[in-house]
């Protein structure tokens, strides 16, 4: 496992010189690899029965006005696994960088592709490509997932995944201690 003061290096290998123009608190939460952090959120799933369906075959987060929620970073050889437990449910996703500067989020059959962007010292994450089961979605199946994370002492992040269709899949907001 990593130093946890190492930070993490992955982010780093990914945004390159840009990393010092991003928030203390982004540094903080990416710099604790290895270590368990905790934060409360407020999570949204869709109002349909579909997408609900879906969000739990997928595992994403419990709806809630003030979700617990802890987070291991454990990084490995250019990869990390992020364990996140909103209340009692683990989301557990793989990240590693590929060409181009790319970082990718694979849970299950899902993998998404990112590209990172700091805006006034956040973080952003921009959806570039899906695919599932390895097979690339085009445009029209493609979901739409953001996120920002952004904090000068304690990080806040805010998720948000849509289907076609579907609508709106979880969106979480909180803050990381």
């Amino acid at each position: 496992m990593a130093d946890p003061e190492s930070g993490s290096e992955l982010y780093r290998s990914v945004i390159g010189r840009s990393w010092e123009r991003l928030d203390p608190g982004v540094h903080r939460l990416h710099g604790k690899n290895g270590t368990v952090q905790r934060g409360r959120f407020k999570v949204r799933r869709g109002g349909n029965w579909l997408a609900r369906a879906v969000a739990a075959i997928l595992r994403l987060p419990p709806e809630g006005d003030a979700v617990e929620c802890s987070l291991l970073i454990a990084s490995r050889g250019g990869r990390e696994s992020w364990r996140r437990v909103f209340g009692k449910s683990p989301l557990v996703t793989e990240q590693y960088r590929v060409a181009g500067g790319i970082l990718v989020e694979r849970g299950g059959p899902v993998e998404l592709h990112f590209r990172l962007e700091i805006d006034r010292g956040a973080l952003v994450f921009n959806l570039v490509e899906a695919r599932f089961f390895g097979f690339r979605l085009p445009l029209r199946l493609r979901p739409r997932v953001s996120g920002r994370e952004w904090g000068m002492m304690r990080p806040s992040v805010s998720i948000r995944a849509e289907a076609p269709i579907l609508g709106l899949l979880v969106a979480y907001e909180g803050t990381m201690e």
